[in-house]
């Protein structure tokens, strides 16, 4: 039975100090114990780690339907641990490499952001793709916390002994080198090497190698100064990411870029409380629609599932990092307290990150309220406008038509790919 609703659990069963001599090194020993996720959590980190840059979501959503696919098929939706079936030993070595090094990624992304952390960037977009050396995945920060380096490793095929090897050398040689530097204007004062340790085919386990913790840290805090005060480079990171998969890449790149985008138009809608903007409609029986809102034209994407952003992140990001950053602090970004998140997720309703990003699945009960549209002013900031009417029309066509691409200007590359059985759906159902 493939892997669609079961909330999973993943304990971590060693974990090992390094102490550093870095001057600013200040270790921070994991207190997360058991991760607990859906499956749209481990989609989402597969989504949000796959690429080093910025890219049009069209292709990093297929990316993490790879790994949803894969992960599908080779996991149960039955058992309460964890693990890999047997199943998964068919695939060539190249796959099993991939498979286990992307599914790695996804759940140290989950261990580090259950763990407290809330945002993150690639290591190699803070401090740049020269210097010598290996290097770390990624940099997280959070409230409290300073700010990480972080390695991901996994296998499915290496004996225990050896992998904590692995583990340990990928704390040595790609966490321990960097420690106390400033990467991109981010001071690091820790690090952990994350490794998944995928062998067992009842219960995989994790294997955690970190900075060791000082006796009396010579700051008095967990967080010295200077950390904190730069670690908005990594929450500009972060957001640049999640819009890039909540809107496109043109978003994307502004922010991190710290440039004026044009008009920005977000679809608006509620869930689980919360108030939520996205560029993507998902119709009750699953079909999802782009809105783009450039040429006012509606397409079908074949994924059943959506990316968004909520709406208070959202506004404080967009004044914070393009308007007038004067006017807040990296304190000011809200984050969604782990108490608020169910990290099991409810069936296939989808998961909500700290950071405010979201994936929303078919199963999800959305009330759409209208559209949220960010204009630029021309001085480097930008306002909101509602446009209840025009969402509200767009919508309703949406919810109301057949099963079809939706616009008669479709564009003739998008309907040769369509297959014979969905012509026929969509010629028996013109309008």
């Amino acid at each position: 039975m493939s892997w669609t609703s079961k909330a999973k659990a993943l304990s971590v069963t060693d974990v090992k100090p390094h102490v550093s001599s870095a001057t600013g090194a200040v270790g921070r020993r994991p207190s997360v114990s058991t991760i607990h996720f859906s499956p749209f959590a481990l989609f989402g980190a597969a989504a949000k780690c796959s690429w080093t840059h910025v890219v049009n979501a069209s292709i990093a959503t297929p990316e993490s339907d790879v790994v949803k696919f894969l992960l599908q098929q080779h996991v149960d939706d039955l058992k309460s641990d964890f693990a890999i079936e047997p199943s998964a030993d068919t695939m060539k070595d190249f796959v099993k490499s991939y498979f286990a090094g992307t599914v790695a990624q996804g759940l140290a992304y989950l261990t580090m952001i259950q763990d407290g952390y809330i945002w993150t960037d690639h290591f190699e977009n803070l401090a740049g793709a020269g210097g010598k050396g290996k290097k770390p995945d990624f940099v997280f920060a959070g409230h409290g916390t300073g700010a990480a380096l972080m390695e991901a490793k996994g296998s499915r095929s290496a004996a225990l002994t050896a992998f904590d090897s692995t583990v340990a050398q990928g704390y040595d040689q790609q966490i321990d080198p960097h420690l106390g530097r400033s990467i991109g204007g981010v001071t690091v004062t820790h690090g952990y090497c994350i490794g998944s340790h995928l062998q067992s085919t009842t219960k995989a386990e994790l294997r955690i190698h970190h900075t060791a913790t000082p006796v009396m840290p010579a700051s008095g805090t967990d967080d010295p100064e200077g950390a904190v005060a730069t670690i908005s480079a990594i929450q500009r990171g972060n957001y640049a990411t999640a819009l890039t998969l909540v809107h496109g890449a043109e978003v994307g790149m502004a922010f991190r870029n710290g440039e004026t985008p044009r008009r920005v138009e977000f679809l608006r809608f509620s869930w689980r409380g919360r108030m939520w903007l996205t560029s993507r409609i998902i119709r009750p029986d699953g079909t999802q629609f782009l809105i783009d809102d450039r040429s006012d034209a509606i397409f079908r994407l074949p994924q059943p599932y959506t990316f968004a952003i909520e709406e208070g992140t959202a506004r404080i990001a967009f004044a914070y990092f393009l308007g007038d950053g004067d006017a807040y602090s990296w304190a000011d970004l809200p984050f969604i307290r782990p108490e608020v998140i169910d990290p099991t997720g409810d069936g296939e309703e989808g998961a909500i990150f700290p950071d405010g990003f979201a994936v929303i699945g078919p199963d999800a009960r959305i009330e759409l309220e209208g559209s949220l549209v960010w204009t630029p002013d021309g001085d480097g900031t930008g306002h909101w406008r509602a446009d209840v009417a025009k969402a509200e029309t767009a919508v309703q066509w949406v919810l109301n038509r057949p099963l079809k691409l939706l616009r008669q200007k479709q564009s003739k590359a998008v309907e040769e790919e369509s297959t014979p059985e969905q012509q026929a759906i969509w010629t028996e159902n013109e309008f």
